[in-house]
């Protein structure tokens, strides 16, 4: 069971369809779960707190393509949706 404010990422079926997917793109099984955390990270900080995905994304952006630089549009969907979740379970 996951903490207040995060979330299981196989549990919550991104394991199988973004991992999945992020690997057919040529990301590492590590990076997959960096972009799943970074989503979730953004969604627990109280800078955001009762922030939508678009206020927050230009941070997640900015944030992930220091990591990676050119790949947030292969990444954004896959943080979007780990974001949405961990603020469901906040």
């Amino acid at each position: 069971m996951a903490a207040h404010g995060s979330i299981d990422f196989e549990e919550a079926g991104f394991e199988g369809e973004h991992v999945n997917r992020l690997a057919q793109l040529g990301f590492s099984s590590d990076q997959c779960r960096r972009v799943l955390l970074l989503g979730q990270e953004l969604a627990t900080d109280r800078r955001y707190r009762g922030s939508d995905w678009q206020r927050v994304e230009p941070e997640a952006k900015s944030i992930w393509e220091r990591r990676l630089p050119g790949t947030w549009d292969k990444v954004r969907e896959a943080a979007h949706h780990a974001f949405d979740a961990a603020r469901a379970t906040a």
